[in-house]
């Protein structure tokens, strides 16, 4: 892979739009707010995937990636994403992040770009856990995270 690629696809913070799934600014504070265990319970128990990723990325906007990361970490404990014990019987799917960037760009006007520095960002820090590295570390396999990212953005572009 070009160095430019793995440059463009460097982890960032391109949140500008303002847009937010939580109308409500005591709620954008709460999630901004919340520890490792609130988030935990909140992913844990969620009652559709999407509203998991619409958590995932109120925490982006606000700067807290790396608590997903943390939370990432944890695949021991039942409900994290991936887990197959999860109790609310929903996985995190790259659809549902698909499906939520594609709702961002139709009804919040949220411009491509945003969309694909979170689903970077996303990728990096899921990326990081999986290989048992610090949050932003670049990638063991960059080539494999870059091609998980540009699938993800190819299916947005999709929709």
């Amino acid at each position: 892979m070009s160095s430019q690629v793995s440059q463009e696809l460097q982890p960032s913070s391109a949140y500008r739009s303002g847009y937010t799934f939580f109308p409500s600014l005591n709620l954008q504070n709460e999630i901004a707010n919340f520890n490792p265990s609130e988030l935990s319970y909140t992913l844990m128990y969620s009652p559709n995937p999407n509203i998991k990723t619409q958590y995932i990325h109120e925490l982006w906007r606000t700067g807290r990636m790396e608590l997903v990361y943390r939370f990432f970490k944890l695949p021991e404990e039942v409900g994290s994403i991936g887990d197959k014990r999860n109790p609310s019987g929903n996985q995190l799917t790259e659809q549902d992040i698909v499906n939520n960037c594609q709702l961002m760009m139709s009804t919040g006007k949220v411009p491509e770009e945003e969309c694909i520095a979170f689903v970077k960002d996303l990728c990096f820090a899921s990326a990081n856990a999986h290989d048992d590295q610090d949050y932003g570390e670049e990638p063991r396999n960059l080539t494999a995270v870059v091609e998980r990212t540009m699938r993800i953005i190819t299916d947005i572009k999709a929709g």
